[in-house]
Parts: structure tokens; C-alpha cells; sequence
């Protein structure tokens, strides 16, 4: 089986990293698959990529061409890919209403297949021709660790406190703000807020190990992979009700939901640093990579016999 995953790139080329990691676990399990990425920005930077996927498709001839993110969705539409399926990751739904309106639209005119990554995302997205399949995590690659090994490899005191940021604070959606907010109503001095950004995928694992929390204040999000990242590592978590968190931190000791108050918030963080290591990982056995690769196959296959 051919599949052509297409994805927006950054200046180096590089695919966005969760959008790999998918592939990756493909093509672990044989499916011969290619990545197409997107350069630019916006729609007129998208609409310049036509001519190139269209060559693409053309030369690889791929059985399904999966597409991730509303923009590469809507280029490979007008490239006239097919079948079609599309992931839409969050803030294609939960983000602009404009494209909220497109992503149904699209979903439920032209793609063969729309996925979402939430139950929340699907309703919001109003079409019955939506599933849901979260991301999935590499349970091989994000397991617990030593914390002071991990502190010497990210540079890292860990005489400290480290609580970790898993976003580009200058997003605002990210309310990295509120996260500054809250740690230093925690009153403790020994707290440091560290910030994961523009860090490659195989060294995150670093990062979590050698963090006492994760602390996620978003406004919104799909199916954020960092939450899944930490529960692996058995990391406690502080996050706000966003995407499909609740859900998977489940009842997990250690893990909390919380509002956009910022003293709920420090005393939530408070807690969590004494839970270290948590239990998460047993919660999430079912988003391994490996099982996630299974259910796309078997959609892709269902796609191709139809």
C-alpha cells in the first residue's frame, strides 16, 4: 500500500513532528509511505505548493493520500487527490470560524474521510462524516527515565524545581501568562517554568524526565501528544480542560484538571511535584503508535476496496 502523507514543512523541510511520528509508526509496519511538505505560509503560500503536489501524486501514485491540518486538506482537494482522508488537529476547529466553516464543508463535500481528534472536535466540526482517532504516542521512546541523568542532558539544575511549558509562549492561545502567573504564586523559590520549544522529537523525552510537572494552560487543543509524552513517562500533570485531556489522564494520582484561576492553579502544582512518579503510563497502553497505526490501515484499506 502507497500512502502520501502531506503536511506543512518548516524552513528546513522538516515535517511537523507529531505529523512524522505518525508516519514513522506507518511505515514500522510496512506501508510504504512518502511525506509531502507543505512550504509557506497561509493560503497563497499553500496555493504555491499546487503544482508540486500535484507532481507528486502524479509520480508516486499513492492508494490514499492522508492529509493533516485544514490548509494541506484543502491544497490536496484542489490537487485532486483521492481518496482523501484528512486529520484536522485542533485549532482547525476550535480556532477561526472561518475555517471551522471550511473544514465542515470540505469534510462532508469533497474529503473521503475527515478525522478529528476529540469527541469535542467532532461536534464542533457539526458533520456526521467525521471519526475519532486520537494521535498516538511511542511508548518504546517515551518511558520513564533517570531524572538526574536527564537533568545533566538538558542542562537543567536538578537541585530545582522544574516544571515544564510544553508550548511556544508567544501563542497566545497557549496563555503562557497565566502559567508565569501561577508558579509564582506558588511562593516557592526553588520553582523554575521551562519552556519546550523548537526541541527535535527524540530528545523531548529529556525534557520530560527532568521535569517535576507539565503544565499546560491552552485554551484549546486537539489531542495535545505532550499530555500522552508525560503519562508515559509517568510525569504529573496540571492542565486546563482542553481537547481530550481529561480523558486521558483519567483518574490518574498526580494529574489534575483545573480552571484559568492562577492560585487553583499553584496549588494544583503544588501538589503534583509530590506525586512524582505517577502510574500514567498503564493508563494509556491503548494509544500506543503501534495500535493507532492498526486502526489507520484498516481505514485506509476499507477506503481503497470501496
Amino acid at each position: 500500500m502507497r500512502v502520501l502523507f502531506v503536511s506543512s514543512a518548516n524552513r528546513k523541510g522538516e515535517i511537523n513532528p507529531v505529523v512524522h511520528n505518525q508516519g514513522q509508526s506507518l511505515l514500522r509496519e510496512g506501508i510504504d509511505l512518502h511525506f509531502f511538505g507543505v512550504s509557506g505560509k497561509g493560503i497563497t503560500g499553500y496555493l504555491g505548493n499546487l503544482r508540486s503536489i500535484r507532481n507528486k501524486i502524479r509520480e508516486f501514485r499513492p492508494d490514499i493520500v492522508h492529509a493533516h491540518y485544514f490548509l494541506s486538506g484543502a491544497l490536496a482537494t484542489l490537487a485532486g487527490a483521492k481518496p482523501l482522508v484528512v486529520s484536522l488537529m485542533g485549532s482547525d476547529v476550535h480556532g477561526s470560524r472561518w475555517q471551522r466553516f471550511f473544514s465542515s464543508f470540505l469534510a462532508r463535500y469533497f474529503w473521503d474521510l475527515c478525522i478529528v481528534k476529540t469527541d469535542r472536535m467532532r461536534k464542533a466540526l457539526g458533520t456526521g462524516s467525521s471519526i475519532v482517532i486520537p494521535n498516538g504516542v511511542n511508548m518504546e521512546l517515551f518511558r520513564p527515565g533517570d531524572r538526574a541523568k536527564a537533568c545533566q542532558e538538558t542542562g537543567w539544575d536538578s537541585s530545582l524545581l522544574n516544571v515544564l511549558f510544553p508550548s511556544d509562549p508567544l501563542r497566545p492561545e497557549k496563555n503562557f501568562v497565566l502559567a508565569e502567573r501561577a508558579v509564582t504564586l506558588t511562593g516557592e523559590a526553588g520553582i523554575r517554568l521551562r519552556i519546550l520549544k523548537d526541541v527535535p522529537g527524540e530528545r523531548v523525552v529529556d525534557y520530560l524526565n527532568a521535569s517535576d510537572s507539565v503544565l499546560l494552560t491552552s485554551m484549546w487543543e486537539g489531542s495535545p501528544n505532550i499530555i500522552k509524552e508525560a503519562m508515559a513517562c509517568n510525569i504529573p500533570i496540571v492542565s486546563t480542560d482542553v481537547g481530550d485531556v481529561r480523558e486521558i489522564i483519567g483518574g490518574t494520582e498526580g494529574c489534575f484538571i483545573i480552571g484559568k484561576d492562577a492560585g487553583e492553579i499553584s496549588s494544583a502544582l503544588l501538589k503534583a511535584i509530590k506525586c512524582k512518579p505517577t502510574d500514567g503510563r498503564k493508563s494509556i497502553e491503548h494509544l500506543d503508535s503501534r495500535t493507532v497505526a492498526a486502526r489507520l490501515i484498516n481505514i485506509y484499506e476499507g477506503l481503497i476496496r470501496s
